[in-house]
C-alpha cells in the first residue's frame, strides 16, 4: 500500500484553457473547486491513505515551470506567477484553505516562483498564509525537483524534499539538514515541528497499525523514473506477494462516472439516444485501441498518441493502464456486428481527409444511418497547448465527414475547452464531450448512446 496519494490538484486552477495540466484538476470556479477538493481529499483519507493537495500556488502553467539555460549557461528562473493579495485569497487561495479545514494530510510546494519567490521557499506562502493564517498542521512537500535551497526553504516552511534523490537535481535536506542543525541554522524547534508534522497524519490515519505491505512490483513500476530498477534507491519493505490484483469492480464504477460526466452539447432531431441503426460509420484516430503501449507518462509531446483513444492526458497524472475499452470496440459489440449491424470504419484521419478518398469511398452502402466521428485533443505535463482546436487536422476530418453524411455524431476526448468551429453545421446532429474518461472510454459512451 502507498501511504500518500499526490492529490488531488486544484493548481492549477485553470483560468487559461492552455494550461498542460488543467485535465488533472477541477472547474476554474475556485468554489467549486474547494468543495470538489475537498470532498475527493476526504474519500482517499476515509480509506486510510493521506492526501496530498497541490501545486501550491499560482501554479498556472507548464511553459518555463522549472529554471533553464539558454545557449551561454545563463540561468532562466522558473516563471513567476505575480498575484496581489485579494487575488490570491478569493481565487487561488480558497479551494487549499477549503482542504485545510477538511483536515488534508500534506500540500505540495509547486515549482513556479511566486511574486518572484520560489513557492517551496516563499515564507509568506507556507510560514505566513498557509500554516498561520489557514492554520494548516500536517506538512508541506516539494514537488520532484522543486527545492532550490536547504536552510532557506526549511526556515521559509517546507517540511519534506521529494525525491531527495540525487536523480533529481542537487540534496539539499538529508546530510546537510543535519549540518544546518548542528550549526545553529536550522533550530531544533524547527526540526521538531517538521518531525512532528510528517508523523502527525501517519498516526492520525493509523498507517502504523496493519497497513498493507509495499506491493514488490512497484521497484520496477517506480524505476520508469530512473534508468534502471537499481537505481531506485528508496529503502522499502516489500510484501511477499507481488503483483497484487486490488481492481475489484473498479472498472464498473470508472465507467458510470465517465458516462455521468459526458456532457450533451447539442442533440437536434431526437438523434439521441440512437434507435437500433443497422449501418454505423466510425471515423477519426480517437475511436481505435492504443498502438504504443498502456502508459502515456512519458513527457514527449502529441506526436507519439496519433492512434488510439485519448483516455488520459499525459504526465505524472497519466497512470498505468491495466486495460482500455476503445470507442470502437465497444460500438461494436454493442451493435451486434457479426449479425445483425454492419460497422464500418476509418480511423486514419489522413486517409479521411485525402482528396477523392478511396477509403470513404468504400465505406458501403452509402450514406450509413449515423456517422460516430471521434476526435481528441492532447494535453500533458511539462507544456502547454498552443491551440484551443482539436489535433490532427480534427476540423478537416469533420469538413470531409459532414459535406458526405448529414446524420453525425461528433465526439471529443479532450483537456477541457475546444473551440468547435463547426459546431451550428447542419449535417451535424449531436455533439459530445466526454473529457478523458480512462479505461472505459468506449462504454461510457455507448451509455450516452
Amino acid at each position: 500500500g502507498s501511504h500518500v496519494f499526490l492529490g488531488p490538484v486544484a493548481g492549477p486552477l485553470g483560468r487559461s484553457a492552455l494550461g498542460g495540466r488543467n485535465w488533472e484538476g477541477f472547474p476554474p470556479d475556485p468554489y467549486l473547486t474547494g468543495e470538489l477538493f475537498t470532498e475527493t481529499l476526504l474519500s482517499i483519507q476515509d480509506g486510510g491513505v493521506q492526501a496530498c493537495a497541490k501545486h501550491y500556488i499560482g501554479n498556472e502553467q507548464e511553459t518555463q515551470r522549472q529554471s533553464t539555460q539558454n545557449g551561454n549557461g545563463t540561468t532562466i528562473e522558473s516563471v513567476s506567477s505575480n498575484s496581489d493579495d485579494l487575488t490570491l485569497h478569493e481565487l487561488y487561495l480558497w479551494p487549499f484553505q477549503q482542504a485545510v479545514r477538511a483536515g488534508v494530510a500534506a500540500v505540495m510546494c509547486s515549482y513556479n516562483r511566486l511574486n518572484q519567490t520560489y513557492g517551496c521557499q516563499n515564507s509568506k506562502t507556507l510560514n505566513g498564509l498557509l500554516k498561520s493564517e489557514l492554520g494548516f498542521q500536517g506538512y508541506v512537500m516539494s514537488d520532484w525537483g522543486a527545492t532550490h535551497s536547504g536552510v532557506f526553504a526549511v526556515n521559509s516552511g517546507q517540511d519534506m524534499d521529494m525525491a531527495g534523490t540525487a536523480s533529481f537535481g542537487p540534496v539539499f535536506f538529508h546530510q546537510k539538514l543535519t549540518t544546518s542543525v548542528n550549526n545553529g541554522s536550522v533550530s531544533i524547534d524547527r526540526l521538531d515541528d517538521m518531525c512532528r508534522r510528517v508523523m502527525t497524519p501517519y498516526f492520525h490515519l493509523h498507517q502504523d497499525k496493519g497497513f498493507p505491505a509495499i506491493d514488490p512490483s512497484n521497484k520496477e513500476l517506480n524505476a520508469l523514473l530512473f534508468s534502471s530498477p537499481n537505481e531506485y534507491k528508496y529503502n522499502y519493505t516489500y510484501g511477499t506477494v507481488a503483483n497484487v490484483d486490488g481492481r475489484g469492480d473498479h472498472g464498473a464504477a470508472i465507467r458510470k462516472q465517465a458516462a455521468e460526466g459526458t456532457v450533451l452539447l447539442k442533440n437536434v432531431n431526437g438523434t439521441l439516444p440512437l434507435k437500433s441503426p443497422k449501418q454505423i460509420a466510425v471515423f477519426g484516430n480517437d475511436a481505435g485501441d492504443f498502438t504504443n503501449g498502456m502508459s502515456i507518462f512519458y513527457l514527449n509531446g502529441v506526436g507519439t498518441y496519433e492512434y488510439g483513444v485519448l483516455a488520459a492526458g499525459g504526465g505524472t497524472g497519466s497512470g498505468l493502464f491495466s486495460y482500455v475499452v476503445s470507442p470502437l470496440e465497444a460500438i461494436k459489440q454493442r451493435a451486434g456486428f457479426r449479425k445483425a449491424t454492419l460497422v464500418q470504419y476509418v480511423l486514419n484521419n489522413t486517409a479521411i481527409i485525402e482528396e477523392y478518398s478511396p477509403y470513404l469511398a468504400a465505406v458501403l452502402p452509402s450514406p450509413p444511418d449515423v456517422c460516430l466521428v471521434f476526435l481528441k485533443s492532447w494535453a500533458t505535463e511539462e507544456k502547454d497547448r498552443t491551440t484551443l482546436h482539436s489535433d490532427w487536422e480534427d476540423n478537416q476530418v469533420v469538413e470531409r465527414i459532414t459535406s458526405q453524411y448529414s446524420n453525425t455524431i461528433m465526439m471529443t476526448h479532450s483537456n477541457r475547452i475546444n473551440i468547435l468551429p463547426w459546431a451550428n453545421h447542419p449535417n451535424i446532429t449531436t455533439i459530445l464531450t466526454a473529457h478523458f474518461p480512462r479505461q472505459k472510454a468506449g462504454n461510457s459512451i455507448i451509455n450516452i448512446l
